[in-house]
């Protein structure tokens, strides 16, 4: 489940254009095709609130990140 509806609907259109967003998307469902009884489904933010807490306690950040035109590098 993801508060992304953009990931979801991309994931459903099959409409690529060449950039990193559809790169990363096209790995998600590559990655997808091997477990076919997996799926991705949107869920309001308000439901999602919860992961979302968990995920960032995890990754022991006090703030999100956000990047914009490449990838993190790990």
């Amino acid at each position: 489940m993801t508060d992304c509806k953009s990931i979801v609907d991309k994931l459903a259109a099959c409409n690529w254009n060449n950039s990193v967003f559809d790169d990363v998307v096209c790995s998600i469902k590559n990655l997808l095709s091997f477990s076919p009884d997996l799926s991705i489904s949107h869920v309001g933010r308000d439901f999602n609130l919860l992961a979302h807490r968990v995920a960032r306690m995890g990754l022991g950040l006090d703030n999100e990140l956000v990047w914009n035109g490449s990838l993190p590098s790990l």
